[in-house]
């Protein structure tokens, strides 16, 4: 009778922990920040204004801001953009960046899912116009730098084209650039 009468509080502490240790697939993401601070430019050897992502192994350069755009300084910019990526993180649409075309302007947008059109609401970078968004895109997340630390899956993994627009996989790519050996990136 006894053993009987535990059957259900034992089912319930086992729900329980089962739904304590079920992994949410955003709670990854969830606990990620963006910030604007500086890195060093390992072209100069400066401390240049950058995108920082908060990782376990500590804040990971993600964009270094080193040209002045049309519409502000490096600082300016690396303080917009890098608001704008904790925006989208904290909204759950910051599954992918893409290169694509909103109002006939290039831009750098963010989306759930693949293919489509960049949204209005979710462009991150609008770019000069005659700009290849595709190649801005691998230029400010470095795709060459991380490549060569670990191979960046190309079709349909981490960088891939969709209709001629390229799309990074972010949760992927934070990974890559987590593992790799970060010890000479100079965050501060």
């Amino acid at each position: 009778m006894k053993y009987q009468s535990l059957v259900p509080i034992l089912s319930a502490i086992a729900l329980s922990l089962g739904a304590t240790l079920t992994i949410n697939p955003f709670s990854y993401a969830q606990e990620r920040t963006f910030t604007c601070g500086t890195a060093k430019d390992r072209t100069t050897g400066k401390q240049v204004p950058a995108t920082l992502v908060s990782t376990p192994r500590g804040n990971i350069p993600l964009i270094l801001w080193v040209n002045n755009f049309p519409s502000g300084t490096p600082q300016q910019r690396c303080q917009e953009i890098s608001t704008r990526f904790q925006q989208f993180a904290d909204n759950h649409l910051l599954k992918y960046l893409r290169a694509g075309t909103v109002n006939n302007q290039p831009v750098l947008c963010v989306g759930t899912s693949k293919g489509g059109v960049c949204p209005d609401k979710n462009v991150l970078i609008t770019l000069p116009p005659e700009t290849n968004a595709n190649l801005i895109l691998a230029q400010l997340l470095d795709l060459r730098r991380h490549a060569a630390r670990k191979p960046l899956r190309l079709s349909g993994g981490t960088v891939f084209y969709v209709d001629r627009e390229l799309y990074v996989d972010m949760e992927d790519f934070i990974k890559i650039i987590t593992e790799s050996d970060g010890s000479d990136d100079g965050t501060n």
